[in-house]
């Protein structure tokens, strides 16, 4: 079987209740998404949603288990422990390094693998790659910068960080980002817009892989809601209905029990149900 909790089956915090917010802020990615001196979560269900993802990937791979030797297993995971596993690179990179991760552009692991503010719109980019640095710099139309030896490799451009973001902050606001995700994806530099959630509503590429759903609320009308992400050929992902309302199958269940219809009545009077 499966058990999930708050901070893991041992230690002394191991019996005590958990929710998302403190397990983002035990985990560390409330302290590593700071603002200054002021820690903040990462956005909300962050923690309960990584380790309900975590959670399924240890039964997947309990019942894989299973099939090639047909022992079953406990499967054991945590928010904290999941928390950890979300930061795995961020969390090595500061023991190897001393180097706390800072919150905003500032925190990007480089200036040009962050996001920019286009004259209407900001936008993300996310070059990795060195031999796209030059093109980069021809794109936003200042080539030299490609033989400035300030900013001649990843260090270099790290170590002049404040003036590389400068100079590129005012060449990327000189157009639209429209104009901008044209000009980048042309020449295969990774990019993209920062979407809002208001965006996503119009955004193509949501609406081409359905990732956003429409479906009837009895009592409310229709709700959008993010749909599967996950699409499988043989056995696409049917969207279902929404949740029930507080004591919509409450006669339903107790009837499968066995009661008759007086005792739901009698229950109901009693306010023994709703």
């Amino acid at each position: 079987y499966a058990s999930a909790t708050g901070f893991g089956p041992n230690g002394p915090r191991a019996q005590l209740a958990a929710m998302d917010m403190v397990a983002q802020a035990a985990g560390g990615l409330a302290w590593a998404n700071s603002v200054g001196d002021e820690p903040w979560p990462a956005g909300p269900t962050v923690a309960d949603q990584t380790g309900s993802l975590v959670l399924a990937a240890g039964i997947l791979a309990a019942l894989f288990q299973r099939l090639r030797t047909g022992e079953g297993q406990k499967v054991d995971v945590s928010l904290l422990g999941s928390q950890m596993t979300l930061q795995a690179w961020s969390i090595a990179q500061f023991f190897l390094t001393g180097e706390r991760p800072r919150g905003g552009r500032e925190g990007s692991s480089s200036p040009i693998f962050t996001l920019y503010r286009a004259s209407d719109a900001w936008l993300a980019i996310a070059i990795i790659d060195e031999r796209q640095w030059p093109v980069l710099c021809a794109l936003v139309g200042l080539p030299r910068l490609g033989e400035d030896e300030r900013f001649a490799g990843r260090a270099a451009r790290e170590l002049n960080r404040p003036q590389l973001t400068r100079l590129l902050d005012t060449a990327f606001a000189a157009k639209r980002r429209g104009e901008w995700l044209g000009i980048l994806e042309a020449a295969d530099i990774p990019c993209g817009p920062v979407n809002g959630y208001d965006d996503l509503a119009s955004e193509p590429q949501v609406a081409a892989n359905r990732y956003l759903r429409e479906i009837d609320v009895p009592g409310h009308g229709p709700m959008r809601v993010v749909g599967p992400s996950i699409e499988l050929s043989g056995t696409p992902a049917a969207f279902g209905q929404a949740a029930p309302d507080l004591g919509q199958h409450t006669e339903e269940v107790l009837l499968e029990l066995g009661y008759d219809w007086a005792e739901i009545a009698r229950m109901r009077e009693e306010r023994v149900i709703l």
